[in-house]
Formats: structure tokens, C-alpha cells, sequence
């Protein structure tokens, strides 16, 4: 950022003609952060104090100097790793060239990956049996202190990751693993929200009371949620006001009461909606942020938008961990520190349109992508969300109302 360009931001966000999330769609989140220290102001003004688990909560720490973008061309490491890699995902979760280029440079030739629709499918697996059949898996945050408390993940051998350095200190021993031997790397973060193509709808919701108001009116029959219980019942929590991690029986008769009745007006339960919503099939759908920057960056789709509702909603991080027992120990931390490359980090947030735990990529992703808003909300927005957490023996009485709602 050349200097005047950097004085003129300055003096825009201290006289209030800049927001900070009009600053981090213009500077990316690494030019906001000195933005905003030149204004005396930390970034953890872009997170929300009520949810230390998802989002930085403080400025990013100073990384050694690299060759930023390049991307890495060989590994001394290669043919000492074993020739396997299993990876347990979300659906188009990777991008396809770096899982080639791991193989490539540590003579993995055989990188395998399965998926999963939600945290709660991951965890089934592992219980039943998938202990001892991954290398790698991707829970969010809430999750990994689940994982923890069951003994099934591994600590990770921070000695075999050298590029764990990059990862921003905000996403550090964060608040589900604080412990000095973590069992997690930070994949990347965002928002739960919904989004919409202004193509059929035409109204500009901004809430869940506009989101429940639509699907059951305007919109009945074009309209999927998410296949995951947290972020649904999440949803119909904050529409009321409540708690997004509420287990209180009251509050969850409320929501579960909405629910029932969004139900028959859905065309689908699905996780996997982004190629509907750029068809039209589905005019509004729950999903996260980075999916609807894909959905607005494809050509027949440019009018969709994202919405943060103004109850507030989740935010998470997702994360890399090795699963108990991966037969592939020496290849789950080679992929790991593989990924975290500042230069790879780029490449994966162009691929998945999510915001990187490592600043350091931030000037080597596709600046339609790093200038993208939807993926900093407003901070009087982030000061509404929450992060999902294990919620203990008050998890049955949600799984409850999901069956209910899934049943009804």
C-alpha cells in the first residue's frame, strides 16, 4: 500500500467516513490491522468480545519475511513421509491443486479425501469406529474440545510444523484447546448467516425475522437450511432473541416451534446448496459466507447477497487436527505445515473464499477476494455473534428438537 493511499485510510476511519468493514474490504485484513494501529485502535475491534473462540481477538503478530507468494517447489522431506494420506472433510473444502502439490513435493502418491456434512456426522464417525482410518479431519472450533474430552485427536508434534509460526497469535490457544500442546492449526474463519439472490427477491432482508418471514410467504418452496443442527436451531435461537448456544427448555420450545413451522416450506435440508442457489432453484438459503462469495463471483449469479442478521449469529473457525491414531503421522504433520505456507494459505482462501488465520497471505489472494465485504461484517454485527461451543449434557435436549424438526 503506497504511503499516501495508507495516510488517507488513516484519516478516513478516524473521521468516520471509513468503516472498518468498508477498511478491511479495501486494505484486506494485514493493511487494516496497521490501519487501524496507526489510528490507535486494535483489531480486536473487528472481533466480537463475546466470542473469543471464533475470530481474532487481538492484532495478528509480525512473521518473518518470505518470498510471499511463491509457492513451494520442493520439499526436503520428500519420500521420508510414507506414501498415503487420508483426509476426512468438508465437501469442496481443499483446493484440488494443493492436495496435488503435497503429493508432489513429499511423494504422497496416494492422497485420499472423504466428506462429511456436519461436525456431528465427523464426530459419528470417529465414535463408530473412523479412529485409525484418517490422517487428517477438519472440525470447527467447538468441536475440537469435544474431540479433546473423547480422546480422539491427537496433540500435535509442533517440531514437525515449522510454519505453525504463521498462524496469527489471535488463533493461538484459543479458548476450546488453551492448553500449551495444541491439538489443533487454524484452518480458516467466518460467519453463519443466510443469503439471497435479489434476482427473486427483491425486498432486502437483514434478519432471521425477515428470513422465517420470506420462506414461509414470498419465497415458500425456495429456501434450504443447512444439514447441521448447531447453525438451524442456532438461527431460530437468535431470531428470538435468544442465546445461539441456549439449552434452556423454554427458549428451545420457542425455536423448535418455528422450526416446525419453516419446515413444510423448505425445499431442502442440505449442506451442499450452492450450485441450487446459482441455478435459482433455491432464492434464499442458511449457509456461510464464503460460499456466498463463490455464489456472487460466478457469472449468472452476481446478485446474490450475504446477510449477517441483525440478531446476531455464529461465528467459528474451522481447523485442522489428526485424528487418534492416523496411520500416517508423518504425512498428517507434513500436510499440516504444508498448508500453512502463507503462499499455499492464498491459494486455499481463493479457492474457498474463507479468511485465513495467517495475515502473511492476505496480499497474495485475489484481490476480487480480499476486497470482498461479506466476509468482514459491520462491527456493530460483530458484536451480536457467538461462537459454538460444546454445550455438554444440554446437547441431548437439541438433538431432540433437530430430530423433531427433522422428522416433522
Amino acid at each position: 500500500m503506497m504511503q499516501t493511499e495508507f495516510d488517507r485510510l488513516v484519516e478516513m476511519v478516524k473521521t468516520g467516513r471509513l468503516t472498518r468493514r468498508q477498511l478491511l474490504a479495501v486494505a484486506g485484513l494485514g493493511g487494516a490491522a496497521a490501519v487501524l494501529a496507526a489510528c490507535s485502535s486494535a483489531i480486536s475491534s473487528i472481533a466480537p468480545s463475546v466470542a473469543p473462540t471464533s475470530v481474532p481477538t487481538v492484532a495478528p503478530t509480525a512473521v518473518p519475511s518470505i518470498d510471499a507468494c511463491s509457492l513451494p517447489t520442493a520439499s526436503a522431506l520428500k519420500g521420508t513421509v510414507g506414501d498415503s494420506l487420508a483426509i476426512y472433510n468438508w465437501a469442496q473444502y481443499l483446493n484440488p491443486d494443493d492436495k496435488t502439490l503435497f503429493g508432489t513435493l513429499y511423494g504422497v502418491t496416494n492422497v485420499s479425501e472423504d466428506n462429511y456434512p456436519s461436525n456431528e456426522d465427523l464426530l459419528a464417525k470417529l465414535q463408530a469406529g473412523g479412529v485409525g482410518q484418517y490422517d487428517i479431519a477438519c472440525p470447527t472450533g467447538y468441536m475440537v474440545e469435544i474431540l479433546i474430552k473423547e480422546g480422539l485427536v491427537e496433540p500435535l508434534d509442533l517440531s514437525k510444523i515449522p510454519n505453525y509460526q504463521y498462524i496469527d497469535a489471535a488463533f493461538k490457544k484459543m479458548p476450546f484447546d488453551s492448553g500449551d500442546t495444541p491439538h489443533y492449526a487454524a484452518k480458516d474463519w467466518g460467519t453463519t448467516g443466510f443469503g439471497y439472490r435479489s434476482k427473486f427477491i427483491t425486498t432486502a432482508p437483514k434478519s432471521w425475522a425477515d428470513f422465517w418471514s420470506l420462506a414461509t410467504g414470498a419465497a415458500s418452496g425456495k429456501v434450504s437450511v443447512l444439514d447441521s443442527s448447531p447453525e438451524v436451531i442456532g438461527a431460530a435461537l437468535k431470531k428470538n432473541g435468544f442465546s445461539y448456544n441456549s439449552v434452556v427448555p423454554s427458549e428451545l420450545a420457542i425455536a423448535l416451534a418455528d422450526l416446525i413451522a419453516l419446515k413444510p416450506h423448505l425445499a431442502a435440508i442440505t449442506s451442499s446448496y450452492k450450485d441450487q442457489v446459482e441455478a435459482g432453484d433455491f432464492w434464499m438459503s442458511l449457509g456461510w459466507n464464503g460460499d456466498f462469495a463463490v455464489i456472487t463471483g460466478t457469472k449468472g449469479s452476481e446478485d446474490a447477497v450475504y446477510v449477517v442478521p441483525t440478531e446476531g449469529t455464529e461465528a467459528w473457525v474451522d481447523t485442522w487436527v489428526i485424528p487418534k491414531g492416523a496411520p500416517h503421522l508423518a504425512a498428517a504433520h507434513a500436510f499440516i505445515d504444508f498448508i500453512l505456507q502463507p503462499s499455499v494459505q492464498a491459494k486455499e482462501t481463493d479457492y474457498t473464499y474463507y479468511a485465513s488465520p495467517v495475515s502473511a497471505a492476505t496480499g497474495c489472494i485475489d484481490p476480487k477476494i480480499s476486497t470482498d465485504a461479506s466476509i468482514y461484517p459491520a462491527p456493530e454485527v460483530i458484536a451480536k455473534l457467538e461462537a459454538a461451543k460444546d454445550l455438554g449434557d444440554g446437547s441431548k435436549a437439541r438433538d431432540a428438537v433437530w430430530t423433531k424438526f427433522k422428522t416433522a
